[in-house]
This record gives structure tokens, C-alpha cells and sequence, in this order.
């Protein structure tokens, strides 16, 4: 993948387009997956791969604004789909991650040293393997129990389910 993207980026000197074109060839994969599988997971997790790349090549995309403001919007959308209409189309869920964990790697850079905040999130990073292993078995439970409670609203799933996730996590690792 890796060198596949660096001739990419070689011949367009464009990350914008160097990520249009990995995109297209990840939704074809998706849709028409390869029937090698070596090359099927390839070719449908390269977009990732690139845009994982990409704040690497230029760290001041993260503190835009607007970079901000579209991941989150990303991440709100595709978890709305996977959970109203039970759509987990070959990773999608991959893309919420991907887009949550850019939104919150914008955010946290932002944040000083002196503030409550940083020192919560210094203390939390020691465990955060425990909290990577366990926050989707208890967020799937959450997101379980509201659906037979009867609550279907995305914001109330996604705000409930994040913060019981995170906190249950925590106290179950200590």
C-alpha cells in the first residue's frame, strides 16, 4: 500500500487527487470486491490508509475548522446509518472510526498543558488499550438496551453510547 500510494503521490503531486483516486478504487473494491483476498483487503482499506497518511504530509490540516466540523459530520452520518438502517457495508464502520479519531485528534490538539482537560486525558492514556477493547462490547450492549427501551433517536445513541462506553470502560479496567 504504502508504495503504491508514494508513486500516487509521485505522479500527482496532489494529495486531493491522489485521494480521489484511492477512494474510487476502494468503493469499486467494495462493490466488486477482487477474488484474491490479499488484494480485496488491499484495495478496499488503501483510502484509509491514505488518509491516515495525509495529516503526516500536512499536520495543519488538523487544526482547520472545517476539517473539524466534516469529520464529526462523518462520523454522525455513517453511525446514523449503521444503526437506523443496520448497514455495516464491507467497513463502513471503518470510516466512522476513522473520521471520529481525526475529530478528536484535531480537538486534543488544541488543548494546553495547564487544563483539566489535558490532565484527565494524560491520566486516561495510560489504559487506553483497555478502553479500545472493551468500548465496543459495552457500546454494543448500550446500543442494544436503548433500541428495546425503545429509544431511537441517533443523538441520544450516539451521546449515550459514547459516554456509558467510555466511563464503564474505564471502571471496569480498574
Amino acid at each position: 500500500m504504502f508504495v503504491f500510494t508514494e508513486v500516487l503521490d509521485y505522479c500527482f503531486k496532489n494529495n486531493y487527487i491522489v485521494l480521489c483516486i484511492i477512494l474510487a478504487i476502494t468503493i469499486i473494491t467494495w462493490q466488486y470486491p477482487p477474488e484474491v483476498y490479499l488484494i480485496k483487503k488491499t484495495t478496499q482499506m488503501i483510502g484509509f490508509f491514505y488518509i491516515g497518511k495525509m495529516p503526516r504530509q500536512n499536520i495543519d490540516i488538523l487544526r482547520n475548522n472545517a476539517f473539524v466540523i466534516l469529520c464529526g459530520l462523518t462520523y454522525i452520518v455513517v453511525q446514523s446509518l449503521i444503526i437506523f438502517l443496520d448497514l455495516d457495508y464491507h467497513g463502513i464502520a471503518f470510516v466512522a472510526s476513522v473520521a471520529g479519531a481525526f475529530m478528536l485528534l484535531s480537538i486534543a490538539m488544541r488543548l494546553n498543558e495547564d487544563t483539566s482537560v489535558f490532565r484527565y486525558f494524560s491520566t486516561i492514556g495510560r489504559i487506553t488499550m483497555a478502553v479500545y477493547i472493551l468500548h465496543p462490547s459495552i457500546g454494543s450492549m448500550v446500543r442494544m438496551a436503548l433500541l428495546k427501551a425503545g429509544i431511537g433517536n441517533v443523538a441520544v445513541h450516539m451521546i449515550v453510547g459514547v459516554i456509558v462506553a467510555w466511563f464503564l470502560s474505564i471502571l471496569i479496567y480498574r
